[in-house]
């Protein structure tokens, strides 16, 4: 009888232990692939066994995306755009990357569904094969194999090899200044003359007009 509970205590201390420790989260490429060609489309499919009303998008530990109690959506004013879908009945969130470019290898994205998580991150290449992951430093400088590489004729493909180009400053336009010319001078003078005239005649009436005064007040006072 004794040994009989102790196999039940067993067995119920072994099935809550595998229950713990069985993994909840899955995060996956929908494709299975690890390496993308760049401007291709990127799916990253979370599939989260029991889902309990709550799941959440990091990318780089930065919440991008959430679902809390049947209200799901992106979270704004993020440095990069994703497509999101949330399927909380089969417990399936995807993550879309349209056009998936060199940067997005350098990012680590991550499903949570509170209680666990599930990390993944893939590689970008162009169609000579170079890869950019996330792991990798290196730069995009071309290496002297490449530059031999890219030889001209008849059967042999040429690559772009991106560069690394520091910002070049710019200096500001500046509006072009336009000469004056003879004629313009000439105008210019007429007009500050016929200015000067009118200054000259309103004195000369004001002056006249006095002296006008003068004089009629003269003669009533005789």
């Amino acid at each position: 009888m004794c040994s009989m509970r102790w196999f039940l205590l067993k067995s119920c201390i072994f099935g809550v232990y595998i229950s713990i420790t069985e993994a909840n989260v899955s995060l996956k490429t929908s494709d299975g692939k690890t390496t993308y060609l760049i401007d291709s489309t990127v799916e990253l499919v979370c599939t989260i066994t029991s889902y309990n009303n709550e799941m959440t998008w990091y990318v780089d530990n930065v919440p991008y995306a959430d679902c809390f109690l049947g209200t799901c959506g992106p979270s704004p004013n993020k440095p990069y755009t994703f497509q999101y879908t949330f399927d909380e009945t089969a417990g399936v969130f995807n993550l879309t990357i349209s056009s998936v470019n060199f940067s997005h290898a350098n990012l680590t994205f991550v499903c949570d569904d509170g209680t666990q998580r599930d990390t993944i991150s893939f590689n970008v290449t162009t169609d000579k094969g170079q890869n950019h992951s996330s792991t990798s430093n290196t730069s995009n400088s071309p290496t002297k194999s490449d530059i031999n590489n890219q030889t001209t004729g008849t059967g042999t493909k040429l690559t772009t090899v991106p560069f690394n180009i520091s910002p070049v400053s710019v200096l500001p336009k500046t509006t072009p200044v336009t000469p004056v010319s003879k004629i313009d001078k000439k105008l210019s003078y007429f007009v500050l003359f016929i200015l000067l005239a009118f200054v000259v005649l309103i004195f000369s009436m004001v002056t006249l007009f006095y002296l006008f005064l003068l004089i009629k007040t003269g003669e009533k006072k005789e």
